[in-house]
Order: structure tokens, then C-alpha cells, then sequence
């Protein structure tokens, strides 16, 4: 359903659908994850990515004088797992 919701706006505003997304995996903060909850977020987390071809915003960058820059995807890892 969280996927399904986020559909809407993706293209508009990746980053709050990668917040949305994240919510997938916010049980396992209380108790341990379900592999299965773990895994449909990545794959949703993948077909964001694929579908708004905002690369260099959701998985990092790295700036010419060789500076790495995180993601928004990266930036929320200990939500993602």
C-alpha cells in the first residue's frame, strides 16, 4: 500500500517517497525484521531509483575534487537495514 501511495508523487519529490518507503522496515526497529519486509522495501527503494533517473540525489555523488556526497537512501540506512 506505502508503494502503491508513493506512485503519486515520486517524480515530483523523490525524497519524501524514499521516506515513505523506509516506513516498510520500521518494524524491525521494535523486533526483529521480517526478511520479507527488508526485501519489498529494497525493491521498492530499486524501482524508485530506476523510474526517477535521480541517481546522483538518491544513491550520492562524488564532486570533482573527489568529496563524496551521500544519498538520501544512504542517509536513512539505519531505517532501510
Amino acid at each position: 500500500m506505502v508503494g502503491l501511495y508513493t506512485r503519486d508523487f515520486r517524480a515530483a519529490n523523490v525524497t519524501a517517497a524514499v521516506d515513505y518507503l523506509a516506513l516498510i522496515c520500521l518494524n524491525r526497529i521494535f523486533r526483529r525484521a521480517c526478511r520479507k519486509q527488508v526485501a519489498l522495501c529494497q525493491r521498492c527503494l530499486r524501482e524508485l531509483v530506476l523510474e526517477s533517473r535521480e541517481f546522483a540525489l538518491l544513491l550520492g555523488d562524488i564532486r570533482a575534487d573527489g568529496q563524496r556526497i551521500k544519498g538520501v537512501i544512504e542517509e536513512r540506512m539505519k531505517l532501510i537495514g
